[in-house]
């Protein structure tokens, strides 16, 4: 398949090639938008308005298809796409790829579609600070939310770890004071044998405040809120039955999944025919 890339097998001219692309590859990242995280620095740009940028990635796009199921190359000549790299003493550490939807009316709906950190940098913090990045830059360009293509439970655990900390630490202490009222309110009730769902999942407003404020999907906070619950209940102490609460939460959410897959499967090959009267 065409990579877009030159090669040699000659070692001198390698070392002469990278030379003569070092400088431009470093006035090409200086330009570029940088940010902290972890130990390391993010930086991003568009591949589509640099072309020592755009080599750069054609020379990792193919690092995704030797460590992830199923990955694609992307056209870095659209300009919807954003790459976002993770540099640990002036070497690339790993890369994310990011794609911007239109969203009704004039807005943009953020999708991480790639996410590769390189083996010697693994479980460092290097994956967790870009993607707290790429919720900064959603927030601060006014995204609707962040949403995540076909994630791996690897990733989904991380993303997880990450939103429950930023619910828990976010909105001034919106998001637990309101998980804390409704465990208040809502023990004695839960004790008689009301159902957990009716009365410790997050209200239309929470859901619409953290869409606006952390960029959080609704369908992720609906899984983050779990864990948040959890944590609060083991601080709080007096629920000996904290597991059997969040698990008939679990219970529901994964009902209403599968549910909606079987009405999917049910509604293929059907199609709405206009009978004439």
């Amino acid at each position: 398949e065409n990579l877009g890339l030159q090669y040699t097998c000659d070692p001198q001219e390698f070392a002469k090639r990278v030379k003569d692309t070092e400088q431009a590859l470093r006035t090409a990242l200086e330009g570029a938008r940088t940010g902290p995280a972890a130990d390391c620095e993010i930086v991003s740009f568009k591949p589509w308005e640099n072309a020592a940028l755009r080599e750069l990635h054609d020379r990792l796009q193919a690092m995704p298809l030797l460590y992830v199921d199923g990955a694609n190359y992307i056209d870095n000549t659209d300009p919807r796409w954003e790459i976002y790299l993770a540099l640990r003493g002036g070497r690339v550490a790993g890369f994310a790829t990011v794609y911007g939807f239109y969203a009704y009316p004039a807005r943009k709906r953020l999708r991480l579609s790639q996410i590769l950190v390189f083996p010697p940098h693994r479980r460092q913090g290097v994956a967790s600070g870009i993607l707290g990045r790429i919720y900064e830059d959603a927030s601060a360009r006014g995204a609707l939310d962040l949403t995540v293509e076909d994630p791996s439970e690897e990733f989904q655990l991380l993303r997880e770890g990450l939103d429950a900390k930023r619910l828990e630490e976010g909105g001034r202490g919106y998001y637990v004071g309101f998980v804390d009222e409704a465990l208040r309110k809502g023990k004695a009730m839960l004790d008689n044998g009301m159902r957990a769902e009716t009365l410790l999942l997050p209200s239309k407003e929470v859901y619409k405040r953290a869409e606006t404020d952390l960029k959080i999907h609704r369908a992720q906070l609906r899984r983050v809120w779990e864990i948040v619950l959890l944590r609060r209940m083991r601080r709080s102490g007096g629920w000996e039955n904290a597991e059997d609460v969040v698990r008939q939460l679990v219970w529901v959410r994964l009902s209403n999944v599968v549910g909606e897959k079987k009405l999917e499967e049910r509604s293929r090959g059907k199609e709405v025919v206009e009978l004439n009267k």
